[in-house]
């Protein structure tokens, strides 16, 4: 049900807010700009939802499984469903760049990106009646009048009832609840960390990268700049080759993610050995 949902958000309710317009109205990139501001970074909590066995990969059934729950959210044709169902399989395909038949977390994150790219895309069209490229008042307006007039009290009540179970499993589980939304919250941290850290864009953050983060922080106001005040560039250092293992010299964005939403619960033993002789 949780995925169900969460992938509804992303086809359903991108309109649900204000935007400021210019004069000749919202463009696309404003409008995916506030999408993704509200959204917030969801790919990685659908990315582990999907994840129905628990492996760390998503197989064909299971992005399957949590597409057709979208698309049931929809109310689309018969037609627009199995056109749409055959181009998410397509996109499986296209983001198993290593072609072995599964998405690991890397080529998940992708695909559940373009997935909203591709769904933010569709719901600007809609809007847009006069394809002039740009929102106005007068076509938002339009949009919600048609949307709400197009839900019969029948679906208003499904919609309502899968409100209420989602809510209800909150309820029931509210520790649990409050833990992945703790975590959510630090790996979208973690994701902007590692986008300002990779700095050549590759996809990864070697110990160089991670250090110059790390002293920036240190000279800007953060809710961090208390801990990293009287760390060192050798500290940081040491923070690096924990995190990183002494594998391959560098951290993907994934492990960063990992080890962040880790540390805030554990956080890295970074002292020296003369602590240790001072005990």
């Amino acid at each position: 049900m949780k995925k169900i949902l969460l992938l509804g958000t992303v086809a359903g309710l991108f309109c649900i807010f204000p935007l400021q317009a210019a004069d000749n109205g919202i463009s696309f990139a404003e409008f995916n700009n506030g999408v993704s501001a509200r959204l917030g970074s969801i790919n990685l909590d659908l990315f582990e939802i999907s994840d129905i066995d628990g492996n760390r990969k998503l197989s064909r059934n299971e992005i399957s499984e949590g597409i057709k729950g979208a698309l049931a959210t929809e109310n689309l044709s018969g037609d627009e469903t199995r056109r749409r169902m055959e181009e998410a399989m397509a996109d499986f395909d296209r983001f198993d760049l290593n072609h072995d038949g599964w998405l690991d977390p890397g080529e998940g994150e992708a695909y559940f990106q373009n997935y909203q790219d591709q769904t933010v895309r569709r719901q600007f069209d809609q809007i847009d009646q006069n394809k002039d490229g740009f929102l106005s008042d007068d076509e938002f307006e339009r949009f919600y009048h048609t949307r709400a007039a197009s839900v019969s009290p029948e679906q208003a009540l499904q919609n309502l009832e899968k409100l209420t179970d989602s809510l209800k499993q909150i309820a029931d589980n509210p520790d649990q609840f409050a833990e992945k939304m703790f975590d959510n919250v630090a790996a979208q941290q973690a994701g902007e960390q590692f986008y300002q850290m990779d700095r050549n864009q590759d996809g990864k953050a070697d110990r160089k990268e991670y250090i110059a983060l790390m002293r920036q922080m240190q000279n800007e106001a953060n809710l961090y700049q208390d801990v990293l005040a009287d760390l060192t560039e050798e500290d940081f250092g040491e923070m690096f080759d924990q995190m990183e293992g002494a594998q391959k010299g560098y951290l993907s964005k994934e492990e960063y993610i990992q080890y962040y939403v880790k540390t805030l619960s554990e956080p890295l033993n970074f002292d020296t050995d003369e602590e240790a002789g001072t005990e």
